[in-house]
């Protein structure tokens, strides 16, 4: 995958599929157009072109953060839809397996293609617990951080779990408000630390948010 791809600049099938089954990743309609409903982010003008090459390979994704609607810090609200970027990334990525992680029980579920497993992002020793589980021994070709956003959290996930990668996988890290010094401090000892090839930053505009930057990170 070549994580520098650019921004797609109308609305994509994957845009369409974020849509369909009620995740924010969803866009870009409407971001501009006063008097509707925005989507809460437009990452999908990202994740379409990165993924698009390899739409029909086998691949392996993970994400952290698959919807709470409960009383879990970062949650999606009482009208979100848990799992639902997971049937996107099932219905897109037609040959491969899709797997979550979130800290809510109530919201785990597995079906066709897609299996997901209880991860609090707070306790290193949890996330360890869960690449131990017999499903996730095989490494990913995509990792999605899309759990606590908060930078402790961020680090703590990232740590435990860049191992699990393939090389050339892509770790992505979402909802960042702005690469800080902080971050820029951690992702240079990160270079030092792990088998890193590139990394690349995205600011996807949301006049009504300001967490709209991925940070892409390529084994």
């Amino acid at each position: 995958m070549d994580i520098g791809v650019s921004l797609s600049n109308g609305v994509t099938p994957l845009c369409q599929l974020m849509k369909k089954h009620g995740s924010d990743k969803g866009g870009p309609e409407g971001i501009s157009q006063c008097g509707h409903k925005l989507p809460r982010h437009a990452y999908t003008t990202y994740y379409h072109p990165l993924l698009q090459p390899v739409q029909f390979s086998q691949l392996r994704v993970f994400e952290l953060g698959i919807g709470s609607t409960g009383v879990f810090p970062y949650n999606m609200g009482k009208n979100g839809t848990p799992g639902a970027s997971l049937r996107a990334w099932k219905e897109f990525l037609e040959k491969s397996e899709v797997f979550g992680g979130d800290i809510d029980r109530s919201i785990l579920f597995e079906e066709d293609r897609i299996k997901t497993f209880y991860v609090d992002q707070g306790s290193s020793d949890s996330i360890r617990t869960l690449w131990s589980s017999p499903d996730l021994i095989e490494p990913f070709d995509v990792i999605i951080d899309d759990g606590c956003h908060e930078f402790d959290f961020n680090v703590r996930f990232f740590e435990n779990s860049f191992h699990k990668l393939k090389s050339g996988g892509v770790f992505i890290i979402e909802d960042i408000c702005s690469i800080t010094a902080e971050w820029r401090n951690k992702i240079e000892e990160w270079r030092r630390r792990y088998p890193i090839t590139d990394v690349r930053y995205f600011s996807i505009k949301n006049p009504n948010y300001n967490d709209d930057v991925l940070l892409v990170i390529q084994r």
